[in-house]
């Protein structure tokens, strides 16, 4: 029999540890359990990304310090809350009487006693939900939505946007500072609400076996809710649907990648028959649309330090059929071999990708962003060497950071006269209605 979505999402919570776990993965292996995969889904996700802010309204509306909480009840709590300001779909009566019978269960009468009494007062706190403003009475929920209170809980906005933002969107104050002196207020109000978002899911249809067209009729004939953009050849799937349960995805027509990741291999694949050295290549997003996007003629080789993650590698070619992806260890790779082109999709603090990597905000600082950079500046004078006269050097990351991205290269080119810049773009992340993630590209052409 499948357990309520709550349930299983408080025990996903209660085993998460964000310093040495990937969330995603420890949903994948618990979301079998419940029949509401989605909501399960939203509501984890969801609470680490919002823990922050979750954790000030219990402490603040509920006069108890988080950590005098019963560490069993402090997740039932998040859950509640959670479902009473951030879910559209729960009636008030539900959110709070599932929370009390979930406690019950856990923690006896006692413990159900106090998970009512700070829920009822977190609703009786809320005066509306109107649309979005910043004030210190008000909880952004989204690009369109606010919560107001009764009272302020926040820093106020327009003296300390820092504060407050860093509260509401439960981000580090040093994070939130850098992208305020980098790129301005507007700017990074706008990162906050896309690093909190429910992110889109896209598929990009592997067209060496089928066309955008007959994916799309495939979807249509199944029932699947999609949305195609055509601007971008990326379909993005509805909010809740399980990938590996879709139509197609075990016969290998399509994988997941998001829109500004998807860019990148057009960046590359200038003539078909090329070769390109994928060289932190794990999970394989990008050697497979650089695989497709040759029409499966580019020599391609993947690697990545990380012998285990090139699993990932292997298993996403396999089941797309793509035969033109040689995969190989990290230290089979030949000194003086050359390639037309060299991936470097470096590792990197992904905060343009916070809304997906939900335990990155609570594992950076700036003391690793900095470990960070040594390691790249490491990775791109391996690269180099591989780098054929007149071949490019593309250098890729999901980082917002100024120290990762435009400054890495420029130091680069300054110690490495033969390289040129062709190339450059950072891409912020977007809320918008059409939604993706941030990153960096730079192509380096070696003279």
């Amino acid at each position: 029999m499948k357990e309520d979505y709550r349930q299983v999402a408080y025990d996903i919570l209660n085993n998460f540890d964000a310093e040495e776990m990937n969330l995603s993965e420890l949903l994948e292996r618990n979301l079998v359990r419940t029949e509401e995969s989605g909501r399960c889904r939203d509501s984890v996700c969801g609470i680490v990304r919002n823990t922050i802010a979750i954790d000030m309204l219990i402490s603040q509306i509920g006069s108890t310090p988080i950590e005098n909480i019963q560490s069993m009840l402090i997740n039932i709590l998040r859950i509640g809350v959670y479902e009473l300001l951030y879910s559209e779909s729960d009636a008030e009566y539900a959110a709070v009487n599932e929370a009390v019978k979930l406690a019950a269960k856990s923690a006896g009468k006692r413990g159900s006693g106090f998970v009512n009494a700070i829920l009822r007062n977190v609703v009786r706190s809320v005066t509306d939900f109107d649309s979005l403003d910043f004030a210190s009475n008000v909880l952004p929920i989204d690009t369109q939505q606010c919560c107001q209170f009764d009272r302020p809980l926040f820093a106020d906005f327009d003296k300390k946007p820092i504060n407050y933002l860093r509260a509401v969107f439960s981000l580090p104050d040093w994070l939130v500072e850098g992208w305020f002196e980098e790129y301005g207020l507007d700017k990074t109000v706008e990162i906050c609400l896309a690093s909190n978002r429910r992110p889109s899911l896209y598929v990009k249809a592997n067209t060496l076996k089928v066309s955008n067209q007959e994916l799309l009729g495939l979807f249509e004939k199944e029932g699947v809710e999609f949305e195609f953009l055509g601007g971008y050849e990326i379909f993005r799937i509805a909010q809740g649907q399980m990938i590996s349960r879709l139509p197609g995805f075990k016969e290998g027509y399509f994988w997941v990648q998001d829109i500004t990741a998807s860019q990148v291999a057009s960046k590359i694949i200038s003539r078909n028959e090329m070769s390109v050295l994928d060289l932190c290549s794990a999970p394989g997003g990008k050697a497979v649309e650089m695989a497709r996007a040759s029409g499966g003629k580019a020599d391609i080789l993947a690697t990545d330090i990380n012998r285990s993650r090139l699993v990932r590698v292997r298993e996403n070619c396999e089941r797309l059929g793509i035969s033109n992806v040689k995969i190989v260890n990290y230290n089979s790779i030949i000194a003086e071999s050359k390639f037309d082109a060299v991936l470097l999709d470096v590792p990197c603090s992904n905060t343009g990708v916070l809304a997906k990597r939900h335990e990155a905000r609570y594992n950076i600082s700036r003391e690793s962003v900095s470990s960070l950079v040594e390691m790249q500046r490491e990775i791109i004078n391996y690269a180099k060497g591989f780098v054929e006269a007149g071949g490019k050097l593309i250098y890729s990351t999901c980082s917002l950071e100024a120290a990762e991205n435009s400054e890495q290269i420029e130091s680069f080119l300054k110690d490495n006269c033969d390289f040129e810049l062709e190339f450059e773009k950072q891409t912020l992340p977007s809320a918008n209605i059409v939604d993706f993630d941030g990153g960096y590209l730079a192509i380096l052409t070696r003279k």
